[in-house]
């Protein structure tokens, strides 16, 4: 790869940003594997409190 390409390469690098627990982040687009809007959560018996429960995303369910 040229110096060119590798500046234009970094130069179009994006991201998706999001808030969680009130917080703003900002996540590179190569390492976001799914975008959605929970829609509930199912809880996890004996689960730790940090374990809010587990979303029911279309191929896997999920900690969350």
């Amino acid at each position: 790869m040229s110096a060119e390409e590798n500046e234009f390469e970094q130069a179009t690098e994006g991201f998706v940003t999001v808030v969680a627990g009130g917080q703003l982040f900002g996540l590179r687009l190569d390492r976001v594997r799914d975008v959605f809007v929970p829609r509930g959560l199912s809880q996890v018996p004996l689960a730790p409190p940090e374990v809010a429960g587990l979303l029911n995303l279309p191929r896997r369910p999920a900690p969350a």
